[in-house]
């Protein structure tokens, strides 16, 4: 179990890196201008955790515990209601205001970050969604696993 817990904490060490080298050049060009870090820093952290949940589970340390699984269970479809209101505010806001008004510089510079900052929240935000609708089925095929198959997850 130790190994587990090291494993763990290895992995969320690498998922806050990879979310502040995602989330750098955006916060190096908008600064504070930019009003939707909360949504976007979570939907790269959730994508990571959920894809190494999805994949990795039996390097976790709920691999063969029941009730986790089943609280992840019931918490994916409160996170994707919660997180498509998200994806709705971030695209209403493009369609109303854009990147303009928080650019600066050059307009092809404005230009190119507005598709890259648009690009990863959307990647990230419908990936995390489609992760956290596979979750359940994963922590189901788990549980049975774990109770009927001494011990696989």
């Amino acid at each position: 179990m130790n190994l587990k817990i090291k494993a763990e904490v290895t992995f969320i060490a690498l998922t806050i890196f990879v979310t502040g080298l995602i989330m750098l050049p955006i916060w190096n060009y908008y600064g504070e201008k930019y009003t939707f870090y909360f949504y976007n820093i979570s939907f790269i952290f959730l994508f990571l955790t959920a894809v190494r949940y999805l994949f990795l589970l039996r390097f976790t340390p709920i691999s063969h515990s029941k009730l986790p699984k089943l609280i992840l269970i019931f918490a994916c479809l409160p996170l994707i209601l919660y997180y498509i209101d998200g994806i709705y505010e971030f695209n209403t806001y493009l369609d109303e205001v854009g990147f303009v008004g928080i650019s600066k510089g050059d307009p092809n510079e404005a230009m190119d970050m507005a598709k890259y900052t648009r690009t990863q929240y959307l990647f990230f935000g419908v990936s995390s969604m489609i992760t956290l609708g596979l979750m359940p089925f994963r922590m189901v095929v788990s549980i049975w696993r774990v109770t009927n198959n001494k011990g696989t997850v």
